[in-house]
């Protein structure tokens, strides 16, 4: 009787020996599908900022303003400091008629960018269109007479004008 206790002690011991290896097998592979699955999901940061400028591009040439401002805000999350992105962004800020932003957009544009001159011509001609505005509200007197005779023709038409080219400049290919 003595042996037969034995033997089912024996082969106790080798099924918790076998129990133990499978166990570690199956941890070892696990942690291997984790590091292949994190790895695997990592992508590369110029790839990525690369890939959503060029989508942006594409909405802009389609005339899709918000899925293009989306794209290059997407892009400038991987890089505050991505000319090409910023200069997109005030693209399509331009195109949905958000002036401010596209004026804050066009600057960080030059600020990263010296050599983009199509970005300095817009910033330009904004500050142009916003001076002639300025001008016409620092002349009360010919503001008044302007509105007294009950027409706002000079004030629509500087604001217009201004509109329109910023416009024509966005038409104008690259």
């Amino acid at each position: 009787m003595f042996v037969f206790v034995s033997n089912l002690q024996g082969s106790h011991k080798t099924r918790m020996n076998t129990h133990r290896k499978f166990f570690c097998y199956i941890t070892l592979l696990c942690l291997f599908l984790a590091a292949v699955v994190s790895l695997g999901g990592c992508t590369n940061a110029e790839k990525a900022k690369a890939g959503h400028v060029s989508k942006g591009e594409a909405y802009l040439k389609d005339s899709k303003f918000q899925e293009a401002a989306l794209e290059f805000r997407n892009a400038l999350q991987l890089d505050d400091k991505l000319a090409a992105a910023h200069w997109g962004l005030a693209r399509a800020y331009e195109g949905l008629l958000r002036l401010p932003e596209m004026l804050q957009e066009l600057k960080k544009t030059i600020e990263l960018d010296q050599n983009n001159l199509v970005a300095k011509n817009k910033l330009g001609n904004l500050y142009l269109g916003v001076r002639e505005v300025l001008n016409l509200l620092r002349r009360p007197s010919d503001l008044q007479k302007t509105f007294c005779k009950g027409t706002r023709r000079i004030l629509k038409a500087t604001f217009y004008s201004a509109v329109s080219g910023l416009r024509r400049t966005r038409r104008t290919k690259l």
